[in-house]
């Protein structure tokens, strides 16, 4: 820390001695009273500094943590670091990167939004129990949407992790309604490709109470061909119900 050499007036000094500590300590003051609005300071060691306004080309401020974390404000913005990676900056446009944060609507209240970098990434919830969300790793490494209901169930929207590449909508309570309530509601796949039910006896009709397998049984049952024989000449035909059941 620079020092200063003031000047020093003797036991027995004279009256020009006197008047020459004088003028150096006159001509002291008016320099030091000049450059008191300007300070060349290598190093300030302070508990509180209180200004109106602190202009500088970079300011660094280093949080006492062993890992190094700082804030940084210099001409490109604002960058916080940890120690070992920036995890947030914001440029002089007002462009914002952030890296590990949690960003949410409200705080412990309903309805919010929340973007995390925990396992799930986004989130919207209506309350405690009904939410929505994102998250990279459902099951077997595939990203998922999923609606959950915790008391009655949740369903899910994701890739099936066989490397077949089929595309699943699940849920584990209730059923999946598909609805349009002003127009048609078409199923359709791709040339040669089929649209698969396990078997008729899962396509059901609620009006009438009855499945597909149910109606093509009946129907089956209500056919009402030729019953009878008839002679080619050399063998006779048995039919029944319009269908050949011998010949003899």
């Amino acid at each position: 820390m620079a020092t200063s050499q003031l000047p020093q007036l003797g036991a027995n000094a004279d009256f020009n001695q006197v008047k020459s500590t004088m003028i150096q300590w006159q001509d002291y003051l008016n320099w030091f009273f000049r450059n008191l609005d300007s300070l060349n300071i290598k190093h300030l060691t302070a508990d509180k500094v209180d200004t109106g306004t602190l202009n500088a080309g970079k300011v660094t401020i280093k949080v006492d943590y062993a890992t190094g974390a700082s804030i940084t404000i210099d001409s490109t913005g604002m960058t916080i670091n940890d120690g070992t990676k920036d995890t947030f900056h914001v440029d002089i446009h007002g462009q914002v990167t952030m890296t590990g944060a949690q960003v949410q609507s409200a705080a412990g209240t309903y309805p919010r939004i929340e973007l995390s970098s925990s396992d799930e990434l986004l989130k919207a919830s209506s309350d405690a129990n009904n939410f929505i969300y994102i998250t990279p790793d459902y099951v077997g490494g595939t990203p998922a949407l999923v609606w959950d209901n915790p008391p009655n169930g949740s369903m899910q929207m994701f890739i099936i992790p066989d490397n077949s590449g089929d595309f699943m909508i699940n849920t584990t309570a209730g059923k999946i309604n598909i609805k349009s309530s002003t127009d048609d509601v078409v199923l359709q796949c791709g040339t040669g490709k089929k649209i698969t039910v396990n078997s008729w006896n899962e396509l059901y009709n609620v009006f009438n109470g009855q499945s597909m397998q149910t109606a093509l049984n009946a129907k089956a049952n209500t056919f009402s061909g030729y019953t009878g024989s008839f002679s080619t000449g050399t063998n006779t035909v048995i039919v029944s119900n319009g269908i050949i059941t011998g010949v003899v």
